[in-house]
Formats: structure tokens, C-alpha cells, sequence
């Protein structure tokens, strides 16, 4: 196994701000979607705004309609596992001296990208039934939940990269 140079670890870890960027960025995508009684479809994003369908609910948020009843905000988790990420990543981007990158930072990548991908893979298998509102039955995947898992699995594998045995210029 060849060592790295300081140019593969800065670009190790912009590629993994950039998934983990992108991950974030899955927060604000459909994650469920629903059929209208009066034809078409409805998408319901991470943050619960409703986009689609019927005139009278487009554009609402779902966490205005469900006041007592509780939240739909999966995107956050993905948000923030994003930022600790991205955080991790420019730091590992700066870190260019040296024999080997930080394996705390590798740690942090592999942590962040697991929970963003195995939350994406929860809500793929069991988007949720937003607290009894609609049947669960009705309720789709969005394109959110696949993004999230897809960046989750690339920040995950840039971190894991970081525990390879030989590093150094």
C-alpha cells in the first residue's frame, strides 16, 4: 500500500465536506409523498412543507396543520449529522502535515456519515405516518431519504479511508 500525499488527504477531505454538503442539502428534498383524493400527488419535504396537490394546502407547513399533535422534521437529523460532518471534513482538508490525518476526524466522518445513511435507510423502509394524519398506507418515499443514505455511505467511506495503515508525503 502506497503512502498518501497531503494532496490526497485535502482532497479526501473536500470530497467529504462536499457529500456531507449534500447530505445537508437531502434536509430540503421530498421526503414522503402521498396521493390527492382529487388526483396527482403531494410531497412533503424534511422540514414539513407541502409542496404539490391541492391549491388550498401547497406551500403550508405540515407542523402548522399538526399543532398539539407533534412535528415532522426528519430533515434535522441530517442537518446536523451534515454539519458535524462538514466541520470534520474542512478540518481534515486543512490537515496536511504530517504522516497521517487525525483518525478523531476519520472517527467523526464514519460516525456522522452511519447516522445520516441509516436514518436516509430508515425512513426509505418506514418513511412514517406523520402522527396518524395520513394512513401509512398512502405514504411514499421521497427523493430525500435516497440522498440522505447515498451521501451518508460517501462521508462514511471518506472517514473509514482515514484508518488506512500508511500515510505521509
Amino acid at each position: 500500500m502506497r503512502a498518501r500525499s497531503p494532496r490526497e488527504v485535502l482532497i479526501l477531505g473536500l470530497a467529504a465536506a462536499a457529500a456531507a454538503i449534500v447530505a445537508m442539502g437531502s434536509s430540503f428534498l421530498a421526503w414522503i409523498t402521498t396521493p390527492m383524493v382529487t388526483g396527482g400527488s403531494t410531497a412533503i419535504t424534511g422540514w414539513g412543507t407541502i409542496v404539490g396537490g391541492d391549491d388550498l394546502v401547497n406551500g403550508m407547513n405540515i407542523n402548522d396543520i399538526m399543532v398539539d399533535e407533534g412535528s415532522y422534521q426528519p430533515g434535522m437529523v441530517v442537518l446536523v449529522a451534515g454539519g458535524v460532518a462538514v466541520f470534520a471534513a474542512l478540518i481534515l482538508a486543512a490537515t496536511t502535515a504530517g504522516n497521517r490525518p487525525p483518525r478523531l476526524l476519520g472517527a467523526v466522518l464514519v460516525g456522522s456519515g452511519l447516522v445520516t445513511a441509516g436514518f436516509g435507510l430508515w425512513k426509505i423502509v418506514s418513511p412514517g405516518d406523520l402522527i396518524g394524519l395520513l394512513p401509512a398506507e398512502d405514504i411514499g418515499t421521497g427523493m430525500g431519504p435516497i440522498v440522505a443514505l447515498l451521501a451518508g455511505l460517501a462521508v462514511a467511506a471518506a472517514g473509514a479511508t482515514v484508518f488506512r495503515r500508511r500515510w505521509g508525503g
